[in-house]
């Protein structure tokens, strides 16, 4: 921040002033001045040629119209241009007759207004917060809430953070005698949280005596206990251990955080935080941002008043209620069902409601019981998702808040997996469950295929460190358009930390990162493609991973294929080994995790079906490359072949050295890219490959991640002369294709071991 003052003491000041403007609450302690620039001018009289028009004055609703400019002059408000012709507005308390507003215009703009304010919040959060998590990832969410906790508005941030929040409210209203200057710090499942490291802080806003609104924030800790860095437990059995439980708690009075209060309860219980000042920073960046929502609400009250906030706040509510309703209205009663795995599944009904015909039932009786592992889903996580699912089936743009819910009776039964108990696990039912079941309120909706299921929960740590991310996969076709690769989807709508920041903080090495091509299911509109992202430790780390999609693969629609399932993996002995969908595992230096995130399903029977399948090995990996030799060349999937490995053995004169063959080998692997072609495309194939580099087209079976098997042509070396060294340019052109699929680093060795330099 750049001050301007003409001493110190006023430069120490001015910062503070314009701290408490922008974040909310005063300014820290001790400030740092990072540099100083010292100005010295002198002044000179000059003549003036002022305007001859002579100075005005408007009051009221106006427009000045000059200098190729316009300026509006609202009500309250007075302009006044001065004898250099500059124009000063003043804000003027009097009091004018109240005009009759139009309510219809003004629910349009107190919704963005609000919605706004949700925004200003999260700006605030993340400028003031501390961890990658929250600074960089943008895992955090803010919103505004009615005086009696309903959710009126929000900033587009974490869906399943902002449709579970307001029971985290009504909570607090319910148990609590608070005041002005109260806040209050709460992440139990029990109390409307989500999973344990969402921390989320509630705060009261009153105007004087009268409690106008509430605001919160909730934001994704880097740790909060538990038996694994990150707080993301891949084999966590109770709720304790996956870290601090926070049941709502006065954490701060007058606007101030008792730091004495936070530090006993996040360093209590058996599995503390690892890293307190971390947590202290970040909660104190929520305060702050719910200070500067206070704030901004209040400026609001001044201008209309309490009475016109709660009537505009009510008729959104309302609004919201009525376009539920029409997009619902006419939805077919139906049933189905989503198999995540082979002990977990959602079971869904939607029906009429018996007792009011304008609402809709969805009934989860049918779900799978409350689970062992940590996939439990709390009833408020339940909740976010309908919301986010029914306000995507809304054409009209209005604001994700609680009016949508009225539309709507859920029905959950207790002791399931989506209505755990007390003491159950739930850090994957928040981040995965939710997945699952929007993907099979989406597919009852007849919105969408199935997305890749997953948030692809990735944490990893020491005493050190400890960092979390979500991974991006692919977006579920529709009935008019692709799905969209690499995407966040669904209930989450968070970043990935840049790799420079990352490898800068953490001990760390970026080795992969790019789009898994081939990954969606193929269909009339394909479904979007998932990535790949391997992940060096430079340091002993304690790696944990929750995910889904890794048995059962994403699910086309109407006639679509199913996306790519997900693959975790690890080398051990030089080769990949898959690891469960959710695990943990100690990594030694110069370990790598290998990440396939699922792609997302189909939609509708493919018009085009697939007329030659081709197994690109070497060159032909290259995407630009088969391409510009095939125009119909369309990309289907990685895929491997068994007992082979690649091998030099032919001499190219079109190369100038060896190229790529497929040699028999027991027991190893030849990765490769499956592309279709039609047959005008396969003549000018084989004359590229046969005719002039001295292959032969065969039929070999090849499997793709789906452990399916296609009927694939490749081309295969003649007089097979091993090992003929290839030049450094095709040698690239084949360890780059093979890179980018995401193979070990024995297979990248191989590829390049044939040449002597």
């Amino acid at each position: 921040v750049q001050i301007r003052a003409k001493d110190e003491q006023k430069a120490q000041d001015k910062f503070k002033d314009y701290y408490k403007r922008v974040f909310g609450i005063d300014s820290p302690s001790s400030i740092d001045c990072e540099s100083i620039v010292l100005k010295i001018k002198r002044t000179h009289n000059l003549k003036v040629k002022l305007s001859e028009t002579a100075p005005r004055a408007l009051k009221g609703l106006s427009i000045i119209s000059e200098n190729n400019t316009s300026i509006v002059v609202e009500d309250n408000w007075d302009a006044s241009q001065n004898k250099d012709g500059s124009w000063i507005l003043n804000y003027s308390n009097k009091k004018t007759e109240e005009k009759k507003r139009d309510e219809s215009i003004d629910l349009e703009i107190f919704y963005q207004r609000f919605q706004f304010i949700a925004e200003q919040m999260g700006s605030t959060l993340k400028k003031l917060a501390r961890s990658v998590n929250i600074k960089e990832r943008n895992d955090f969410s803010c919103a505004l809430f009615t005086e009696s906790g309903d959710l009126i508005a929000n900033a587009p941030h974490i869906p399943v953070h902002l449709g579970s929040m307001g029971e985290t409210v009504k909570s607090i209203i319910d148990e609590f005698e608070f005041e002005k200057g109260d806040s209050f710090i709460c992440n139990s499942p029990h109390y409307g949280g989500t999973h344990l490291p969402d921390i989320t802080i509630v705060t009261p806003v009153y105007n004087e005596s009268d409690l106008i609104m509430w605001v919160a924030s909730r934001g994704h800790h880097a740790d909060i206990g538990g038996i694994s860095p990150g707080s993301m437990p891949g084999n966590s059995k109770s709720l304790q251990e996956e870290g601090v439980i926070i049941a709502p708690t006065k954490i701060a009075k007058d606007g101030s955080l008792n730091k004495s209060r936070l530090k006993e309860i996040l360093e209590s219980g058996k599995y503390p935080v690892r890293n307190y000042p971390l947590n202290e920073h970040d909660i104190e960046a929520k305060l702050a941002a719910n200070m500067k929502g206070a704030s901004e609400i209040l400026s609001l009250t001044k201008s209309y008043g309490k009475d016109y906030l709660n009537k505009m706040s009510a008729n959104i509510l309302n609004y919201s209620e009525v376009k539920t309703k029409e997009a619902l209205k006419d939805l077919s009663e139906t049933k189905a069902l989503k198999k995540i795995t082979n002990s977990r599944q959602i079971s869904l009904e939607l029906k009429k409601d018996k007792d009011a015909k304008d609402k809709v039932t969805f009934d989860f009786h049918g779900t799978s019981a409350i689970q062992e592992d940590n996939f439990n889903a709390p009833i408020p996580v339940v909740k976010a998702t309908v919301l986010f699912a029914l306000r995507s089936l809304i054409k009209e743009n209005i604001p994700l808040n609680s009016g949508i819910m009225r539309a709507v009776n859920l029905v959950i039964p207790p002791h399931s997996m989506l209505s755990p108990d007390k003491d159950s696990p739930v850090v994957a039912g928040n981040v995965e469950t939710s997945q699952a079941l929007c993907d099979l309120l989406f597919e009852v909706l007849k919105i969408r295929a199935h997305s890749h299921g997953s948030m692809n929960n990735l944490s990893f740590g020491n005493d050190k460190y400890q960092y979390y991310e979500t991974l991006a996969g692919g977006h579920g076709a529709s009935f008019r358009r692709d799905g969209a690769s690499a995407v966040q989807t669904n209930m989450t709508n968070s970043l990935l930390t840049d790799p420079e920041i990352l490898e800068t903080r953490f001990p760390v090495i970026v080795e992969l990162m790019g789009i898994r091509h081939g990954s969606g299911g193929q269909g009339q509109f394909v479904g979007g493609d998932g990535i790949y992202r391997r992940i060096k430790f430079l340091e002993p780390m304690e790696v944990s991973m929750l995910t889904q999609s890794r048995l059962i693969p994403p699910k086309g629609l109407e006639g679509g294929e199913e996306g790519k399932r997900g693959l975790n993996q690890v080398i051990k002995d030089g080769e990949l080994h898959e690891l469960p969908e959710s695990f943990y595992q100690k990594m030694k230096p110069f370990e790598s995790i290998y990440i396939s995130t699922p792609g997302g399903g189909g939609f509708g029977p493919d018009k085009a079906p697939h007329e030659n399948l081709i197994f690109g090995f070497g060159s032909n990996m290259d995407i630009s490359q088969i391409k510009s030799r095939c125009p119909s060349a369309k990309l289907i999937c990685r895929a491997r072949v068994y007992d082979k490995e690649i091998r030099y053995t032919s001499y190219s004169h079109v190369r100038k050295g060896g190229v790529a063959d497929m040699y028999h080998a027991p027991g190893h692997i030849v990765y490769g890219l499956v592309v279709s072609i039609n047959n005008e495309d396969l003549v000018k194939l084989d004359e590229i490959e046969c005719n002039k580099n001295e292959y032969r087209r065969i039929q070999i079976e090849a499997i793709d991640d789906n452990n399916n098997k296609l009927d694939c042509f490749c081309y295969d070396v003649i007089d097979k002369k091993p090992d003929i060294p290839p030049t450094k340019v095709y040698e690239w052109l084949v360890y780059s294709g093979a890179y980018s699929l995401n193979v070990s680093d024995s297979y990248l060795r191989k590829i390049r071991s044939y040449r002597e330099d």
